[in-house]
């Protein structure tokens, strides 16, 4: 017999209701004044309240767990009996068949005055209905509960013959058999416990069966899955968890499908863009994964290719410090490529080398315009990045050289006056000689030359200075010669700076410095003491 799942309880049947008298005791003793049994009133209420216990116990869970199937069994047990046979409900009683005899007029009314005696045979056959009762009631319970499990769609054989038994607890019942009902109704507990224990076995294997068919991409089977493996336990964070991934798997799934399109067709970057999507939504989908990094894989490719190839074009193209950029970007892809570390040498040395012949050449144009310094600067530059440069070593010494030398030159230049002193002079001259020895002298160089040249020969060349006195005065021109007294006298000086002086008896004595410049005709000069002491 099936058993239908729960739906809204119906109205249970109204239990059959005892007459309070028929729980009095007759009127008078019968006739004859023999003693009687005393009056079972005791024993009949303890009785009928340990059985409505039970009934109403059984009816509350007929009312929580599947009230329907309660009604409907009734109306079949009470459809299964023939006309005028005692009722098989909750609590079977036969109250019908002791009203018909207990009606007014009845025979054994009036014969007997008294209601008739219960005998052990009704008492028994009333625990055993009760024991019936009660087991229907565990098994409805027990079935209520699984039911919610959604047992019908992983019970198996297992619930089969759980339903079956229970079936033939119910056609025991209605046959009255009420130990062969409380033995089948038993037996189909029992079965219901073993399903019980079953539940973490199935309850893995839809969570296993829930993720394989998110890895095989059929959202409805995992939905199914998960939503079962929640019906067993709704707090299980892991079915939870996938029955989200499975609400989702169609999105992700269009995602993966609009990105190989874009694949297909080059538009890796749109590509890309989907991946991701599809991986942010579902990371542990591996087809997300895979796609993800495949379309990196491959984007990467096509850089490394790129990249490559622009560093090899500006390579050939002298741009080292380009095709080195690109070849580090290059790198960035595949670090382990021997292309990579072939185009990275080839731009450093050609870089080298470029830097090289820039220094020589800034050297060079230096050198041209005889800036000894920056072109001394230049060949250090170029030394730095390789001491054994042989060119580099010889303008470095050339231009220190030159360098010097044009320093001295228009140090002497720079003071012209220095050249009229006796020491400095002939040092003059002798450097002026070894500069003239360099060879191929820039313009600079020989315009210096030429004007050292010059003033040595205007600071070697006499000037003529006219003195002038009072004749009574002695004139010297110190470290020079004694003049003596005159009124005027000419002397040839060469330019310099002298010192004159005066002397006169009675008279304080009289001192002059004149600097005599090359070149220029000095003005006649007066010196004669004047001042008495």
């Amino acid at each position: 017999m099936q058993h239908p799942e729960p739906a809204q309880p119906p109205l249970l049947p109204s239990l059959p209701k005892r007459e309070l008298g028929e729980l009095r005791p007759p009127a008078s003793p019968p006739p004859g004044n023999a003693r009687q049994p005393p009056p079972r009133k005791t024993v009949k209420t303890l009785t009928f309240a340990l059985g409505l216990t039970v009934l109403l116990a059984t009816i509350i869970g007929v009312f929580t767990f599947l009230p329907e199937y309660a009604a409907q069994r009734e109306a079949r047990l009470a459809k299964a009996q023939p006309p005028g046979a005692p009722a098989l409900g909750l609590a079977n009683q036969a109250p019908s068949a002791r009203r018909g005899s207990d009606q007014p007029g009845s025979t054994t009314e009036r014969t007997q005055g008294r209601p008739p005696a219960e005998g052990p045979a009704v008492a028994a056959s009333a625990a055993a209905q009760q024991r019936a009762e009660k087991a229907l009631g565990d098994w409805l319970q027990r079935h209520a509960r699984l039911a919610a499990k959604q047992v019908s769609q992983w019970g198996g054989t297992l619930y089969d013959e759980a339903k079956a038994q229970a079936a033939a607890g119910d056609e025991a019942l209605q046959q009255a058999d009420y130990a062969a009902a409380s033995a089948r109704y038993g037996e189909a507990v029992a079965t219901l416990e073993r399903l019980q224990g079953t539940v973490p076995e199935v309850l893995s294997g839809a969570l296993e069966a829930g993720g394989k068919a998110i890895a095989s991409g059929a959202a409805e089977a995992a939905q199914q899955a998960f939503s079962l493996a929640l019906a067993l336990e709704p707090e299980h964070a892991g079915a939870q968890k996938g029955l989200a991934r499975a609400g989702q798997l169609a999105a992700v799934l269009d995602l993966l499908a609009a990105g190989e399109d874009h694949e297909r067709h080059g538009r890796l970057a749109l590509a890309y863009t989907d991946f991701q999507t599809a991986a942010q939504l579902d990371a542990e989908l591996p087809h997300t994964q895979a796609a993800l990094v495949r379309i990196k894989e491959r984007i990467a490719k096509e850089q490394f290719q790129a990249t490559m190839s622009e560093g090899f074009t500006a390579l050939e193209g002298g741009r080292f410090q380009e095709a080195l950029t690109a070849f580090y970007r290059a790198r960035d892809f595949r670090p382990e490529a021997s292309a990579v570390r072939d185009g990275i040498a080839q731009a450093t040395e050609g870089l080298r080398l470029a830097k090289i012949e820039n220094f020589r050449e800034r050297a060079r144009d230096m050198e041209a315009a005889e800036r000894w310094g920056d072109a001394l600067a230049a060949y250090e530059a170029a030394l730095a990045i390789d001491p054994a440069l042989a060119f580099a070593q010889e303008g470095r010494a050339r231009s220190q050289r030159l360098g010097q030398l044009a320093a001295k030159l228009q140090y002497y230049l720079d003071r012209p006056e220095l050249l009229t002193s006796d020491r400095v002079y002939p040092r003059a001259q002798a450097f002026l000689a070894e500069a003239a020895t360099v060879a191929r002298p820039g313009p600079k160089l020989e315009e210096q030359l030429r004007r050292l040249q010059a003033q040595l020969v205007l600071a070697g060349t006499p000037l003529t200075l006219e003195l002038r006195s009072d004749a009574a005065t002695e004139v010297m021109i110190y470290k020079v010669a004694k003049l003596g007294r005159f009124t005027s006298q000419t002397v040839e000086l060469r330019p310099g700076t002298y010192t004159m002086v005066g002397v006169r008896p009675g008279y304080r004595d009289v001192r002059r410095t004149l600097t005599l410049t090359p070149g220029a005709s000095p003005p006649p000069v007066y010196i004669a003491c004047q001042e008495r002491v």
